[in-house]
């Protein structure tokens, strides 16, 4: 195809704002059901101090839930008007009172700009990618459908946050029947992925009496992660164990230092003038991306300068997730819009 630009005499600049993209599933904004119990000379006094004491717990659960393990010494210390400031609204349930006591479970909704803000103040990487979910084929020492250890990878807790673990159902927990750690790999797992839209497999080895789990991830490329340790668990101590290990791993490679920032020449092709916008817009909701020159221009290309934070491959990563494909050929960048997405 000829690549026939019109160099423009300037560079337009977008300057887009580094917001986190609407995630599938739960906000991993609000932390919910936040025990409170308080007491007071009064009811009403008592449900104040109640709820009030409750935001401290909830800005430490959500600030572990974005933020790598490695920076939980790091969390910014608040007082009572600073993380005010960070909550936009609460709801209550499961409400108990008497006249001196007031026992509830409180939902607290965070403002994501405000808490993104405190965070690049601090230089803290957080997670921006949309929640990844994760297969896992529980085997021990093969894979058996409804045995205790892939039974304990149905809790609830494991699904709906920034990762979700699905498990094999139906006729694919039929085809996985008596798989093994050692004889799993992406090829005869890819198309189970692909039908669950899962975005990563995870094999977890476990036998009860065993010292550690092993963990294999299969996409293509991948390390193994490292044994998590298992020493007198039952399976489903193990399971949650072997879950967090997974989020961790996750987390690390998908926290974004904002601190880190680098421009990629891309070639962006497009097929109409309405195309070009539906780019532009998606480009805008990638949250890697924190500005936009544009080089050169014609009706079916144009050659941008990304200012991006974070590493390539996370923002290739986030790219992906907002429907653009990032990929090279002939030495080139290229992006293109992924067809079905939104």
């Amino acid at each position: 195809m000829p690549r026939i630009f019109l160099t423009l005499a300037f560079a337009l600049t977008f300057a887009f704002p580094a917001a986190l993209p609407a995630r599938a599933g739960e906000n991993p904004f609000t932390v919910k059901n936040v025990a409170v119990d308080a007491s007071a000379a009064a009811s009403v006094e008592a449900q104040t101090i109640a709820i009030n004491g409750g935001r401290p717990k909830a800005w430490t659960i959500l600030y572990r839930r974005i933020t790598r393990q490695e920076d939980w010494p790091r969390q910014p210390q608040l007082d009572d008007a600073a993380v005010q400031r960070l909550i936009r609204t609460f709801d209550v349930s499961d409400e108990r009172r008497s006249t001196t006591r007031y026992v509830a479970k409180v939902t607290y909704i965070f403002s994501q700009p405000a808490v993104e803000r405190l965070l690049r103040a601090n230089n803290i990487s957080y997670v921006v990618a949309q929640s990844s979910r994760i297969l896992v084929i529980p085997v021990a020492p093969s894979y058996v459908q409804g045995d205790s250890w892939t039974l304990a990878w149905t809790n609830p807790h494991f699904a709906g946050g920034l990762v979700s673990i699905i498990l094999p159902e139906g006729a694919d927990a039929t085809a996985l029947a008596g798989l093994t750690f050692d004889s799993a790999t992406w090829s005869a797992v890819a198309p189970i992925a692909a039908r669950l839209r899962a975005s990563d497999v995870v094999v977890a080895e476990f036998t009860q009496g065993q010292n550690s789990i092993r963990l294999k991830r299969l996409a293509a490329g991948q390390p193994i992660t490292p044994s998590v340790d298992a020493s007198g668990k039952s399976a489903t101590a193990a399971a949650e164990a072997a879950f967090e290990t997974i989020v961790e791993f996750w987390k690390n490679k998908s926290a974004v230092d904002f601190s880190q920032r680098a421009r990629l020449t891309v070639d962006a092709r497009f097929s109409s003038l309405s195309d070009w916008a539906a780019l532009q817009a998606k480009l805008g909701a990638v949250p890697t991306v924190v500005g936009i020159d544009m080089v050169a221009f014609n009706l079916s290309q144009a050659r941008l300068s990304l200012a991006y934070v974070g590493s390539l491959d996370q923002l290739r990563g986030t790219l992906a997730d907002a429907g653009i494909a990032m990929t090279m050929r002939d030495g080139l960048w290229w992006l293109t819009r992924t067809e079905g997405q939104k």
